[in-house]
């Protein structure tokens, strides 16, 4: 009888430290620091300017009223999709999900961040899938404050300060995460997620910058400011920035597609010089506005349109074959289907598979409704924004999968690698 009690003290030991959220999160997460209120008041520096080189900023400690460590701690499940929802007055919310037999589960009774309001939200999940960064805002008054959290569960780590209008990104293969400050407009900043706290720093880029993109493997970034687009490859290799002909998308780690005039491709490696020149099917006036590159990397697609009534409109792609050289027209690309062969379009009648290769569209003849949010890492999966919600179509069957979102509130949504 001793040895059973003794037996089930333990147990009882052993559960009750899983529920208090301390311990090292999943992934070698940050440590389970409590994140601070969102009361301004709270903040120890409201002074503080983002990327000043002070003391590394960091969680201070006490969770916001009414919050338990236990809720800000979630079960340890991995989601599938991360969404933002609005929940009105400039105001938003995370929640997160995982797709089972019967549809979508969402976790944490349905907030990702219980109680912990969000504004003018901005999120990145980094390429392992492991942390996820976002946004902390009051309402209308501009980003406070920049959070890291594990996305299998554990409590944030927050860099507090008067950020302005932000966003976010992750460079491929290490800790870091770039703020890109649009209001007021200044060089990006860096924070580095190191033993449980982020470091700030400034950036190789010493001019404000309105979008960006890594290469692959995150040794060099493209970057559009007002009017041009340039390349520089980032430390430790030491280089200058190479202004490009036009905007530009990443083909792999070596090779860069810029569109020049809006009418044709060109293809660069990182140092700026031409590889060949694309000559895109056009047929006036059309003109080319957005370039995607399979998963794969094989087809480098065009997506063109024209204005009408001073709209423009998109109409169809054009797709390079990488391997032959060959062009070929087809419905507007909207993304692919797990592989470079099967491509999601738009046609008149919804979204459809339209395979690459030259084979007819899917036998089934399924189509979907919605707006394409994109596909699934292992390619069963696509995720459609629709009258009924945040919808996922498995590709090969007719399965569906409903995520109830009131519409119009959706304001963006991913998925977890």
């Amino acid at each position: 009888m001793r040895r059973l009690v003794m037996t089930l003290l333990t147990a009882l030991l052993v559960v009750t430290s899983g529920c208090s959220g301390e311990g090292t999160p999943p992934h070698g997460g940050v440590p389970n620091v409590v994140e601070p209120s969102d009361d301004p008041a709270a903040v120890s520096d409201p002074s503080h300017h983002p990327g000043q080189k002070t003391s590394p900023q960091s969680s201070e400690p006490g969770a916001p009223e009414g919050v338990s460590e236990a809720v800000l701690s979630p079960l340890r499940f991995h989601p599938d999709i991360i969404a933002v929802i609005s929940s009105g007055r400039g105001m938003a919310e995370l929640q997160a999900a995982s797709l089972n037999q019967e549809g979508f589960e969402a976790l944490t009774a349905g907030r990702f961040s219980p109680k912990l309001p969000l504004g003018v939200v901005d999120v990145a999940v980094f390429d392992d899938g492991s942390y996820l960064a976002y946004t902390r805002t009051n309402g209308y008054e501009g980003t406070k404050a920049i959070c890291v959290r594990p996305v299998a569960g554990g409590v944030p780590v927050c860099s507090w300060g008067n950020w302005g209008d932000v966003s976010l990104s992750w460079r491929p293969g290490t800790r870091d995460v770039w703020v890109l400050r649009s209001s007021p407009y200044e060089s990006p900043v860096v924070l580095t997620l190191s033993d449980g706290r982020l470091i700030s720093s400034d950036s190789p880029l010493d001019t404000p910058v309105g979008e960006l993109a890594f290469s692959p493997d995150g040794k060099s970034v493209l970057y559009r400011q007002r009017s041009t687009t340039s390349v520089l490859q980032l430390p430790p290799v030491v280089s200058q920035p190479i202004t490009l002909p036009g905007w530009a998308e990443w083909i792999d780690n070596r090779r860069i597609a810029v569109v020049v005039d809006e009418t044709q491709v060109k293809l660069l490696d990182t140092a700026g010089r031409e590889l060949e020149v694309a000559r895109v099917p056009l047929k006036a006036p059309e003109l080319i506005k957005k370039l995607r590159v399979s998963p794969g990397g094989r087809f480098l697609v065009a997506n063109f349109g024209r204005f009408r009534n001073a709209l423009f409109r998109y109409e169809g792609s054009a797709v390079l074959d990488l391997q032959s050289g060959a062009w070929t027209r087809v419905p507007l690309v909207e993304g692919w289907a797990g592989d470079d062969m099967r491509a999601v379009v738009q046609t008149g009648a919804g979204l459809s598979l339209f395979y690459l290769d030259g084979r007819p569209e899917l036998t089934s003849g399924q189509k979907w409704e919605g707006e394409y949010l994109g596909t699934s890492r292992d390619g069963k999966w696509i995720l459609l924004d629709s009258d009924e919600g945040l919808q996922a179509y498995q590709v090969d069957t007719a399965a569906v999968r409903t995520f109830a979102v009131e519409k119009g509130k959706l304001m963006r949504v991913m998925w977890v690698p």
